[in-house]
């Protein structure tokens, strides 16, 4: 089996269980490989059984020679390691070339919430714009519930829950699904929006563009790359993190925020407890989220 076959094979072998934006993450990893090889044989129509040990090493070398940041290496490096493990799992290759290689450290760097006054700035900015509620919504369904910006753009009419007041997210990464609670004010943007800006239309998505089409990805990134504070850099995830760490301000137990963040495990929701040690020992005063997560899983309120 030639690297080319080798690699269409893993694709489709991932394609029936990876959400799409996860297989699209596996291609574009896999290509910058497929360049390293490339510039190493020559072509890519080798035996892929000739992988060895050595080129996953020497590739983490090359990707750290370019001077890149740690964490971007070790994403380049973990889609390589899945298409390997493949290959020796299916006894493409006789040993697996993973096996004892290390990784970079992760890069750390300090992520400062959204305080309370950021947030107003924020809202004023959004209140402005062509389409304040709908901007509104996509907001605050990501600082207030945490949802990620695929899920905001996933999120169907169907999804909330007015009466009882929580989200559907489903099929979310890892094609988790999990129900998140309501906040009452973003309750009430969702409303204003369907009912002014909205209005009736056939396509089930919540967020639409001006052209009553799903919103896209670069629609929502632009929008942000246009919000401004005084000392941050506003990006859609910012607006999880200020939600995980006021959620662990506030006295939220891992497990519940394990939860309602969509985590498979707690390795990525611990993260969010360094970013509220380090904030409630400098006394940074961040955004408050809502009562009612606090409430959520807890059947004695």
């Amino acid at each position: 089996m030639t690297y080319n076959e080798a690699v269409e094979d893993f694709i489709l072998y991932i394609s029936s269980y990876c959400s799409p934006a996860t297989l699209e993450y596996y291609r574009v990893n896999l290509d910058f490989f497929s360049n390293y090889l490339f510039s190493k044989y020559g072509n890519l129509d080798f035996d892929v059984s000739l992988l060895s040990r050595i080129d996953y090493i020497s590739y983490i070398s090359y990707q750290r020679n370019r001077k890149v940041k740690n964490t971007s290496v070790r994403t380049y490096a973990r889609s390589v390691k899945a298409f390997l493990r493949y290959l020796y799992n299916e006894s493409i290759i006789l040993e697996n070339p993973t096996k004892n290689v290390k990784l970079p450290r992760s890069d750390k760097r300090i992520v400062i919430p959204l305080s309370s006054g950021d947030v107003e700035n924020l809202d004023l900015q959004l209140k402005s714009t062509v389409f304040p509620l709908r901007n509104l919504c996509i907001f605050h369904l990501m600082l207030d519930c945490g949802l990620r910006l695929g899920e905001v753009i996933d999120l169907n009419n169907s999804d909330i829950d007015f009466c009882n007041s929580y989200i559907t997210i489903k099929n979310s990464k890892c094609n988790k699904s999990r129900l998140v609670p309501l906040p009452p004010n973003l309750s009430c943007y969702i409303k204003r929006y369907i009912s002014r800006e909205r209005l009736a239309n056939s396509c089930d998505n919540l967020i639409l563009n001006s052209s009553c089409e799903p919103i896209s990805k670069n629609s929502i990134e632009m929008l942000f790359s246009r919000l401004k504070t005084p000392t941050l850099n506003v990006y859609p995830h910012l607006l999880r993190h200020t939600f995980a760490t006021s959620f662990i301000l506030g006295g939220g137990s891992l497990e519940v925020l394990r939860v309602l963040l969509g985590h498979s495990s707690y390795n990525v929701t611990q993260e969010y407890l360094h970013i509220a040690n380090y904030v409630g020992v400098a006394n940074i005063d961040i955004y408050k989220i809502d009562e009612c997560m606090f409430r959520a899983y807890n059947y004695r309120s």
